[in-house]
């Protein structure tokens, strides 16, 4: 991205020349996210009216969230719209073609994955999948060119807002994604692109209280059973009795019919009946409860624990796409484990009823398997073990408070603590469960996680509909004063 010999003045004028609040001149984007837009809105207002020289655009698939962002003030001009429906001319395909080559190029990585990890789009026949890549990637690139934009806010989850952050780092504009640090609940980072490994802002050294939040948080953990916030809040079987599921079921008919005729991140009627068939959860965790499935744990037993990941969920199927297929994934475990270990696979508590009834039998079937109770203490589980293995699960973090060994597939930011691994493949596990613990963990632990929580930000970062406290005045303040910060940073 150019920008003119005026704007680079602008841009390179000492910052003690401006008042403290002061950002030069800043386009920055904000992506539609379901509920979540309500949320993001309130941000980009406050941005907004606390310093005049930033400009907010979107990117939107959604025409019922654009319509929203309008009656609430935006401008329609500042709302890129990609549309589902939209044809690209033959022309604009071959540039869009291009881009992505370029795109591919300079993330050293190919787009393919891009596909896989959309929950609605992976099961698109492929030359429509194609179709809409290029129009978004023609549409998205466009927005960023034409408006100057220098940093990009967003989730990454579906189509659209991945491809944006492959398209970002291409084009050396800052793609971030506020998310929470998980412990503590209460802050949240920026995430540099669609991983979760880097955050945007690493340069504040821990203090006191910073540490002292720390040696809370372990003991929170260790010695009182603590779980993030999210893990309570969600941890429910469900219910056709539910009024929550009820009502969540109905409000989605509208948008189920209407919406995915323009916005590609909108399930269909027919997924919602026939691929991801969530109406059958209740029924499928019922008969999932009456079942001889599930094994308690055997005193004294060597083993390694696995826990499943709830798909679909980014947390998997965007951090870790290349193992989205967890049975495959364990049984890939299993041939790298030794003999005298048994592998435990514990199902996500969310997640029950949600898989085909045969899923977890399958699993059973892989040599050295044990399917663990579900509602069995994970935290008895790992202290217990040998190993903690997960994809991008915050129960490898949770392990490795405890000072023990735990490996992620995906890299993420709390592979910084000791005896936490980042491994790219199942063959490593045997040097890991031969390796001795780094001795003396308990100052590593303090110091990583201090450095974690120094560089977070308190605040929620979420949708009114799941957390109506998300919008209040406070916390509003709180997370657009991080977002202001953060993006001084990157003027």
């Amino acid at each position: 991205m150019i920008l003119s010999a005026k704007k680079q003045q602008e841009i390179l004028k000492p910052i003690h020349q401006q008042p403290a609040n002061y950002i030069n001149k800043m386009n920055i984007c904000f992506i539609t996210c379901f509920n979540k837009t309500i949320f993001f809105k309130k941000i980009s207002d406050y941005l907004e009216e606390t310093n005049p020289e930033i400009t907010i655009y979107w990117l939107s698939t959604s025409p019922k969230w654009s319509q929203y962002l309008i009656d609430n003030g935006t401008n329609p001009e500042n709302i890129t719209q990609i549309n589902a429906d939209e044809k690209l001319l033959p022309a604009e395909e071959e540039k869009a073609k291009q881009l992505i080559s370029f795109a591919e190029h300079k993330n050293k990585k190919s787009a393919n994955f891009i596909f896989l990890s959309d929950r609605i789009i992976n099961h698109w026949n492929h030359n429509k999948a194609e179709e809409y890549l290029l129009l978004a990637t023609k549409k998205i690139h466009d927005s960023l060119s034409t408006n100057q934009i220098k940093i990009v806010f967003g989730e990454a989850t579906a189509l659209h807002e991945v491809l944006t952050a492959f398209l970002c780092e291409a084009n050396a504009v800052a793609f971030l994604k506020p998310h929470t640090i998980r412990i503590p609940t209460t802050h949240f980072a920026f995430f540099k692109g669609y991983l979760e490994n880097n955050f945007a802002t690493e340069d504040t050294l821990p203090s006191s209280i910073d540490i002292e939040k720390a040696e809370q948080q372990i003991i929170s953990v260790t010695k009182k059973n603590q779980k993030p916030d999210y893990f309570y809040i969600n941890n429910k079987r469900p219910n056709y009795f539910d009024k929550k599921f009820l009502t969540s079921a109905i409000k989605k008919i509208p948008d189920s019919y209407i919406e995915p005729k323009k916005n590609a991140s909108e399930k269909s009627i027919y997924h919602h009946l026939f691929i991801e068939q969530k109406f059958l959860t209740p029924l499928k965790s019922l008969i999932s409860s009456k079942s001889n499935q599930f094994e308690d744990p055997i005193e004294g037993e060597k083993f390694i624990l696995y826990t499943l990941h709830k798909q679909p969920e980014a947390s998997i199927d965007v951090l870790g796409t290349a193992y989205s297929n967890q049975i495959e994934l364990i049984r890939n475990i299993s041939i790298n484990t030794p003999r005298d270990f048994r592998i435990y696979v514990k199902e996500h508590s969310n997640a029950i009823g949600e898989r085909p009834l045969n899923y977890l039998d399958t699993i059973k079937k892989i040599p050295n398997v044990r399917l663990i109770n579900p509602t069995f203490d994970s935290h008895l589980l790992i202290k217990k073990s040998e190993l903690v293995i997960t994809i991008s699960g915050t129960i490898a973090f949770e392990a490795a408070l405890y000072g023990k060994k735990s490996a992620t597939f995906a890299p993420m930011f709390f592979n910084k603590i000791s005896n936490c691994h980042y491994i790219k493949s199942p063959d490593m596990i045997p040097e890991i469960l031969s390796a001795p613990l780094i001795a003396d963990p308990d100052s590593n632990l303090k110091e990583t996680l201090s450095s974690i929580i120094s560089n977070s930000f308190i605040g929620s970062i979420s949708d009114p509909v799941s957390y109506p406290n998300c919008i209040s005045e406070e916390n509003i303040m709180n997370v657009g004063s991080a977002f202001l910060e953060c993006i001084k940073k990157h003027e």
